[in-house]
């Protein structure tokens, strides 16, 4: 399967079972609304930071985009679980919301982050 294909059907999945996920698992009142429009908002703005950083770190030496993108992976897992900790004490915003929706826009940055690698080695193999 190519990389293309692979990356669209594991977001299309991903999606499938999150939004599956947040009907299932939250009471659909203000507060799943606003968690999940605050996890839709901060899942944008990681989405167009990442992708920067992604895009600048590709550049240089595949190595070094590679532990970028690792950490990165990492810094935002622990501040999705510190935010849905603190979310989870305020009584006005569903934590799951919050996380599901965050997660769905978490998903399609890891998939085009594919997408980006794939593409690097690809012209990088053509290039040698």
């Amino acid at each position: 399967m190519k990389p293309k294909t692979l990356s669209l059907t594991a977001l299309l999945g991903g999606l499938l079972l999150l939004g599956i996920a947040f009907v299932e698992t939250t009471d659909l009142d203000a507060a799943a609304f606003r968690g999940a429009g605050i996890g839709a908002v901060l899942g944008v703005l990681n989405l167009i930071v990442g992708l920067q950083f992604a895009r600048s770190s590709i550049k240089g030496e595949m190595d070094g985009a590679l532990k970028l993108m690792v950490s990165g992976f990492f810094a935002r897992g622990v501040i999705l679980i510190g935010l849905v900790l603190w979310f989870g004490r305020i009584e006005a915003i569903d934590a799951t919301g919050f996380a599901l929706s965050f997660m769905a826009f978490f998903l399609a940055y890891l998939m085009l982050e594919v997408r980006m690698i794939d593409r690097a080695l690809r012209a990088r193999r053509t290039a040698s």
